[in-house]
């Protein structure tokens, strides 16, 4: 998933820029605007490319934190079950 996002975010890059024939200075000077524009907002989504893995990484933090509460669920409930057949009391720190 990690891949698709990187690949997306190189599929603009290495575009070659229009040859500079000559033109006049009005259209020379709305070429500079655009491009200016264009190198802006490039700009803007190098420095937001880390926005688009963080989603990524608090699911899988989330993801994990789950399972791991999970198994410890039933770490504790097979531990409770063998004090119960064992006839053991439980301890005050108990959750049971």
């Amino acid at each position: 998933m990690l891949a698709s996002v990187i690949l997306a975010g190189c599929a603009g890059a290495g575009t070659s820029s229009a040859p500079v024939v000559a033109a006049d200075c009005d259209e020379l000077r709305a070429r500079v605007a655009l491009t200016d524009d264009e190198r802006r907002a490039a700009l803007d989504r190098q420095q937001d490319a880390w926005k688009a893995v963080l989603p990524f990484l608090v699911a899988g933090r989330y993801m994990k934190g789950k399972a791991e509460a999970a198994q410890a669920d039933q770490r504790q409930a097979d531990l409770q079950r063998e004090l119960d057949a064992r006839g053991c009391a439980a301890s005050a720190g108990s959750i049971s």
